[in-house]
């Protein structure tokens, strides 16, 4: 075809007419057929074209991940480079297996969702991710798996802990959330609780409702022996409101309980008439109303009884229930068609997530005491968060080959022993570091061990940081 290497067209040689001249067919033929070939060929990138002939290859062209393609499992399973960027549903308790990382490549990477199951990401091999052999979801969490390629930490999982809901499921939740603590009224009999609440039986709130019982332990609630609030018992009783410094009822304090009781009172009869002393001048029967008849030993005999067991207005029954958390405490069913939608709209890609404070973690580092050292970070800004590592190389102190000891920046001096410990600092290129004159203190691992000073032919130093 005449497109030179740059996909330039022109048109074939000899082709251009002259006027006043014969137009012949070969030559008219070869344009036409030229013209089609070409449009039939993919049109190359400087054309406005992708120069591919598929869309796998058009994404390729511009250096895009393929679309997303979402998968349920409900056995163990092993990720392939095809599964880049794929969304992927564990329903059941299985173990996803990673390929090597020279097999998938890097930035690599897949989201995985326990929805039904318990996950166990597994890389292959020795390669780590996060720093460990495997990791767990529990079902209801996610995490977004990246292929690094580093040596060592081949593989980073950002967890996304606890349930994944809609927008709708969150609306919803939102609309009928109340605050923990909040009393509600239910036509029930107490024996199917509502979501998120307790029946308030006078029971003891133990740790398996932590948000309630600080609550009630904040607010003024009786303790038990056990260090255990107690939830009211609302059997039988009324509600009354209560605030600090109240005037009616103002010797009642929170949370107190009262007997049942008549208002101090008293009746005015309109007269006394002792026996014998009643007189019917008419002849006639006469009838008193509010009179007390006294004996002739001036005695005031008591009314006949009557009413029940307490005093009490017109009721019907109800259950009353306090919220004990915030929300189901169950874990959740993942909304993935919702899920699946939101990382589309996302075009979660490597490079973005860098961008929004993925950790740098270099590769082992080689020290001295006393030594100034550098790695090239590559987070075209300085990071914000800063901590090295010692990773042991050989079997020491009860350490073993492969274990990594956190360390915060900071040198300490010892008088008559020495300067130890390691300064962190960075810049928009790279990450410093600068180890005490006497190097690095390691606590030996195991219960009642000593300290001891690190040797630099047995551990590595890395160094990590975010923005």
């Amino acid at each position: 075809m005449p497109r030179n290497g740059s996909g330039v067209y022109s048109k074939p040689p000899n082709s251009t007419a002259m006027p006043d001249t014969e137009i012949r067919s070969a030559m008219f033929n070869s344009v036409i057929d030229d013209l089609v070939a070409d449009a039939n060929n993919p049109r190359p990138l400087s054309a406005g074209g992708t120069g591919a002939q598929n869309p796998a290859g058009a994404r390729a062209a511009f250096e895009l991940d393929k679309r997303l393609v979402f998968s349920v499992k409900s056995a163990n399973y092993t990720l392939v480079k095809d599964d880049n960027n794929g969304a992927i549903a564990v329903s059941a308790n299985a173990t996803v297996a990673l390929s090597t990382v020279a097999t998938l490549g890097a930035s690599w990477h897949a989201l995985i969702v326990a929805d039904g199951g318990i996950a166990t990401i597994d890389p292959s091999g020795s390669e780590k991710i996060n720093g460990a052999d495997n990791i767990v979801l529990q079902n209801g969490q996610s995490a977004l798996v990246i292929a690094t390629g580093i040596s060592g930490d081949e593989f980073t999982a950002i967890v996304f802990a606890g349930d994944v809901y809609s927008k709708a499921d969150v609306e919803a939740k939102v609309a009928g959330a109340s605050p923990v603590g909040s009393v509600i009224m239910m036509a029930g009999n107490g024996t199917n609780p509502p979501p998120g609440f307790l029946l308030m039986n006078g029971a003891p709130c133990t740790s398996a409702y932590p948000q309630l019982r600080a609550w009630l332990l904040a607010n003024g609630a009786t303790v038990n022996s056990n260090g255990d609030p107690i939830i009211e018992d609302m059997g039988g009783y009324f509600p009354r409101g209560w605030r600090s410094g109240q005037v009616v009822d103002s010797a009642r304090a929170f949370g107190s309980a009262q007997a049942d009781e008549l208002k101090s009172h008293k009746h005015t009869p309109t007269g006394f008439i002792t026996a014998g002393s009643i007189s019917n001048n008419s002849g006639a029967n006469r009838y008193y109303s509010d009179v007390i008849f006294v004996a002739n030993n001036g005695a005031i005999p008591d009314t006949q009884a009557s009413g029940g067991a307490e005093t009490r207005p017109v009721n019907k029954t109800f259950t009353f229930w306090i919220r004990a958390y915030a929300g189901d405490q169950a874990a959740g069913a993942a909304d993935l068609a919702a899920l699946t939608n939101n990382v589309q709209a996302l075009q979660i890609r490597t490079s973005t997530l860098e961008q929004q404070g993925t950790l740098f973690k270099s590769a082992n580092q080689a020290y001295t005491a006393g030594a100034l050292g550098s790695v090239a970070h590559g987070l075209s800004e300085a990071p914000t968060k800063l901590s090295a590592e010692f990773v042991c190389l050989v079997a020491n102190n009860g350490w073993a080959v492969g274990d990594r000891i956190e360390m915060a920046p900071g040198t300490q001096p010892w008088p008559g022993i020495g300067s130890f410990g390691i300064l962190i600092w960075a810049d928009a290129s790279n990450i410093y570091w600068q180890l005490g004159v006497n190097g690095v203190v390691l606590l030996s691992k195991g219960a009642g061990s000593g300290n001891f000073a690190a040797a630099f032919a047995n551990w590595a130093l890395r160094l990590k940081g975010a923005r």
